[in-house]
């Protein structure tokens, strides 16, 4: 095992609800503030997003992402050690009938989200409710790492997909009515589409609208937001628009056009439970 896996394995077996979460979420809080990974590109893209924003709005919203990154880890170590809890904590859910009648009619979808309020727990919530969900993930590098949050997201009951090779096998257990859950607010790299996000252009992933065309399936944006501890509400959107009038080119760049609107309106409720961290806008 690695430092870091043995680390990771410590801090799951500490964690529970109630004083020894409250504890491990302030302590891990307080030294992530102090460590300020990434800071420098997290104010960067809070620049970008916010430009009106001054510059203490936009450090203390890096402050609470670093909060809510310990909460969802502390969260996410909670469910692993009792799975059946997580349905009690999203305490509002807002939606849930298009993914009941997709589920009641055999029908799949690709789940579009980003990394926004608990995702883990999230994922985590779709399983405990029957969905036949799976996710494309992108193993760490760490292999001890990898393995333990593989055995941890089998225990939550989510399958998943290597992001490396995932079109055919995705669109084909779509068609016969799984949710492929799609996290599409990163870097889409030269394979992406370019089209605004936040007011600035970047290249933005083509994967949830290319399996949705390929497969035949609905695009369904779904987020979460935590309230407090333990708390959470769910809000599930309508399926995005498809022009099937247009060429295939047209359909995708319409599609994942769509999807940035909607990931940004995800983001803009809540901007402290978005991951700053990554470079959104490579030059």
């Amino acid at each position: 095992m690695t430092l870091q896996s043995i680390a990771l394995n410590t801090f799951y077996k500490f964690v529970s609800p109630g004083w020894r979460a409250s504890f491990a979420a302030a302590s891990l809080g307080k030294l992530v503030c102090i460590v300020s990974p990434r800071k420098k590109v997290g104010i960067e893209n809070l620049c970008r997003a916010f430009p009106e924003k001054d510059m203490a709005w936009k450090k203390d919203i890096l402050k609470k992402c670093y909060h809510h990154l310990a909460w969802s880890l502390v969260e996410y170590m909670c469910l692993v050690k009792a799975p059946g809890q997580v349905q009690s904590w999203f305490v509002d859910v807002k939606g849930e009938d298009i993914l009941q009648s997709l589920s009641r009619d055999g029908k799949g979808a690709i789940i579009l989200t980003g990394h926004i309020g608990n995702w883990e727990l999230l994922a985590g919530w779709l399983a405990s409710r029957g969905y036949p969900i799976h996710a494309v993930v992108r193993a760490p590098n760490d292999r001890s790492v990898a393995s333990m949050l593989a055995d941890f997201r089998e225990t939550v009951g989510l399958k998943t997909f290597s992001k490396s090779n995932i079109m055919l096998g995705a669109a084909k257990m779509a068609r016969k009515g799984a949710f492929i859950a799609i996290l599409a607010d990163q870097d889409g790299g030269k394979e992406g589409i370019h089209v605004p996000f936040m007011g600035e252009a970047c290249s933005a992933p083509v994967g949830p609208a290319a399996l949705s065309h390929l497969a035949g399936v609905p695009i369904i944006p779904l987020v979460s937001y935590r309230k407090k501890p333990f708390h959470h509400e769910i809000r599930i959107y309508p399926p995005l628009s498809d022009p099937k009038g247009e060429d295939r080119a047209g359909r995708l760049e319409f599609m994942t056009r769509e999807a940035n609107e909607v990931l940004e309106d995800m983001i803009k409720k809540y901007p402290e439970q978005w991951l700053w961290l990554h470079r959104r806008w490579k030059k």
